[in-house]
C-alpha cells in the first residue's frame, strides 16, 4: 500500500515537473515573440504586442517571428483591424508594381498599379518575368496596341516578338465588334539606290478571326508628273495582290523593282510604299518610307 502511495506521489511530482516546465518554456517563448514586436517596431506598447502575439501566435515558426509578420506588426499598431492575409496581398502587391517599375527604370506608379490590375494573373506571387516585364515597357509605349497584340496572338511571347520591332514597322490597327487587325509592313532596308535593284516589302497582318483570303493594293514611288509609278500590275500583271489571313499571324512578302528615274521620273530623297486592305467596306491602310540615294 505504501508503495503504491509512493509510486503515485513520484508520478504526480514528475508530471508537474513537466508541466511546469512546458509552461515556462511557452511563457519564455512568447515573452521572446513579444520583445521581438516591440524590438522591431520600437514601440514600448506591452499590451498590444501581447494583444498581437495572442491573435498571431500561429504564424509564429520555431517561436519566432519573420520579416513579414514583424512588418505587419507595424502597421497592425495603426489599423489594430487589418488582416494578415489582406495585407500580405497587398505586401506581394507592392513588390510587383516595384519590379516593374525598376525594370523600366521610371516613378510611375499609377501605370504599373494599372497594368498589375489587369495583368497580375500573369505573376509569380509577388513578382513578373522577364518576358511579363519586357511586355510592360511595350505596354507603356503603346497601351492600346500592346493589349490588341496580346489578346490576338495569345501569349506574352508571341506579343513581344511582334512589339519588340515597332521601331522598323509602320503600324495601324482596326477594331470594330468582333473583328480586330493590326496591319504592319516594313522594307528589307531603310535606305536604297535610285534606279537600282529591288524593295522586299513585307506585310504582316494580325486578326481575331479567320478572314480568308483578302485583297489588297499597294502603291508609291511617286513620280513627279504621273502619280504613283508603283501599283499592283508593277508587282503582279494580273493586278490581283492577295494575303491569306487566319486568325492569329499572317506574312507576305513581296519583291519590287525600284523604278527606272530617266523612265518614270521618280526622284532622290524620301518615298514610299503603302499597303490597302481590303474586307468587305473596311479599307485599312499604312505606308512605310525609305530614302532613295
Amino acid at each position: 500500500m505504501r508503495h503504491g502511495v509512493m509510486l503515485i506521489v513520484v508520478i504526480i511530482l514528475i508530471m508537474g515537473s513537466y508541466l511546469g516546465y512546458q509552461y515556462y518554456a511557452e511563457y519564455r517563448l512568447r515573452s521572446e515573440r513579444i520583445s521581438s514586436l516591440m524590438k522591431y517596431a520600437n514601440t514600448t506598447d506591452y499590451v498590444k504586442a501581447s494583444m498581437f502575439d495572442e491573435k498571431y501566435s500561429y504564424l509564429a515558426s520555431d517561436g519566432k517571428y519573420n520579416q513579414s509578420v514583424l512588418s505587419f506588426f507595424s502597421h497592425w499598431l495603426l489599423n489594430n483591424s487589418l488582416d494578415y492575409t489582406q495585407y500580405l496581398r497587398e505586401q506581394q502587391r507592392f513588390e510587383r508594381i516595384s519590379s516593374l517599375m525598376e525594370h523600366v527604370n521610371m516613378t510611375d506608379y499609377d501605370s504599373a498599379l494599372l497594368f498589375d490590375n489587369k495583368y497580375n494573373y500573369m505573376a509569380n506571387v509577388n513578382s513578373y518575368n522577364q518576358s511579363v516585364s519586357e511586355f510592360f515597357s511595350y505596354w507603356l509605349v503603346n497601351r492600346s496596341l500592346a493589349e490588341t497584340c496580346l489578346e490576338i496572338l495569345g501569349s506574352v511571347e508571341n506579343a513581344n516578338k511582334y512589339l519588340s520591332k515597332l521601331n522598323s514597322y509602320a503600324t495601324s490597327y482596326y477594331s470594330k465588334d468582333d473583328l480586330t487587325l493590326v496591319l504592319s509592313v516594313f522594307t528589307d532596308r531603310d535606305e536604297y539606290q535610285l534606279s537600282n535593284g529591288e524593295v522586299n516589302f513585307t506585310i504582316i497582318l494580325l486578326s481575331s478571326k479567320n478572314l480568308g483570303d483578302v485583297d489588297i493594293e499597294i502603291f508609291g514611288f511617286k513620280s513627279r508628273y504621273r502619280g504613283y509609278v508603283v501599283r499592283n500590275k508593277w508587282i503582279d500583271p494580273s493586278g490581283v495582290l492577295r494575303i491569306h489571313v487566319a486568325k492569329g499571324f499572317n506574312s507576305k512578302s513581296f519583291i519590287i523593282d525600284i523604278p527606272c528615274s530617266p523612265c518614270y521620273g521618280v526622284e532622290i530623297g524620301l518615298n514610299s510604299l503603302t499597303c490597302v486592305i481590303k474586307y468587305d467596306t473596311l479599307n485599312l491602310h499604312v505606308t512605310k518610307t525609305f530614302l532613295l540615294k
